[in-house]
């Protein structure tokens, strides 16, 4: 059941704002355990024939490790692809090139090795789940009276939220449209489903963004680079985009966010719509890579490079 619900005269009702007093916080009312940041789904696609050989082996390998953790094969297909899933881990061909699909574990584990031979990403999803000490029931439902009340939001450009509790008690907030490029989700992990429960009531919260199109591969490539350069900074690189992301649209995540040394940037384009949109948009994906070059004495190249002509008034000058 929703919070104390207002009506906002036109016969709609929404969560009162008064109920985001109760909203978590890190330092209030959560007590972590552990934020663990990952991969959790990822497809990509192969055409060259060359790399569709290798694909298709790797696919191979992977189902030898599954089989030999008691994981059985099935006959899968998808979009005209014909092939199989095991676990995670879904692989096909079709006339013009390879498929491979792996989520969960198998997207944690193997998405790296799986994107070296990738010549196309259609989508990738970043994951954070947080581990509680102690349960905190209603982190999505306060999500969800958080986002749609927010007084901040652009009232010409309403971004799709909605919220919903499965049959065993489990909340998810979705944010955006499942058909869109980029879609975000707030659900309990420990309820995901009545059938696969594994954990008490508001213990295990995960945070998830799905990118698809231009924003998965882009991401996906610099996320490779990163991994290549130093596998480490890659789960930082996934805790900062995803606390990020869900802070940039108005609900900001109950885990604390890691400053990383990445610059992943998932957009091509800046659709900036009013003066707080402006200013939420530097804040979010501009201040973290500028704090760095400041931070390493680089500070008349970042003015230059915004454009920022600092003009010495009469205080700063000393005559001589």
């Amino acid at each position: 059941m929703l919070p104390e619900t207002v009506s906002d005269g036109n016969g709609n009702e929404r969560p009162s704002i008064l109920d985001l007093e109760t909203f978590p916080s890190v330092s209030q009312d959560v007590v972590i355990d552990s934020v663990t940041s990952s991969v959790d789904f990822l497809t990509i696609t192969v055409t060259n024939p060359g790399k569709s050989v290798l694909l298709m082996q790797e696919a191979q390998r992977l189902k030898g490790d599954l089989e030999g953790c008691g994981w059985k094969v099935k006959k899968w297909g998808m979009k005209g692809y014909a092939g199989y899933r095991i676990a995670g881990m879904a692989w096909g061909m079709r006339h013009d090139g390879c498929i491979m699909m792996l989520s969960g574990q198998d997207a944690a584990v193997n998405w790296l090795p799986a994107l070296a031979l990738a010549e196309n990403v259609t989508r990738v999803d970043l994951a954070a789940t947080v581990a509680l000490e102690k349960p905190f029931i209603n982190v999505a439902k306060m999500a969800y009276a958080r986002a749609i009340t927010d007084p901040e939001r652009c009232q010409c450009k309403r971004r799709k939220y909605s919220y919903v509790e499965n049959s065993a008690g489990g909340q998810t907030c979705y944010i955006g449209s499942r058909i869109s490029d980029q879609f975000g989700r707030i659900y309990d992990k420990g309820l995901e489903s009545e059938k696969d429960a594994c954990a008490s009531p508001g213990l295990i919260w995960r945070y998830e963004v799905e990118f698809k199109s231009y924003r998965a591969k882009k991401l996906a490539r610099q996320m490779e680079v990163s991994a290549k350069a130093e596998t480490e900074t890659v789960a930082d690189g996934i805790n900062h985009l995803v606390y990020n992301w869900f802070r940039a649209r108005g609900i900001p995540p109950i885990f604390n966010d890691a400053p990383a040394d990445t610059d992943w940037i998932v957009e091509l384009e800046a659709r900036i719509t009013d003066d707080e949109a402006s200013l939420n948009w530097l804040t979010v994906q501009v201040r973290p890579s500028v704090a760095r070059l400041l931070k390493r004495g680089r500070e008349a190249e970042v003015f230059e490079a915004l454009g920022i002509h600092i003009v010495p008034t009469k205080a700063d000058v000393v005559e001589t």
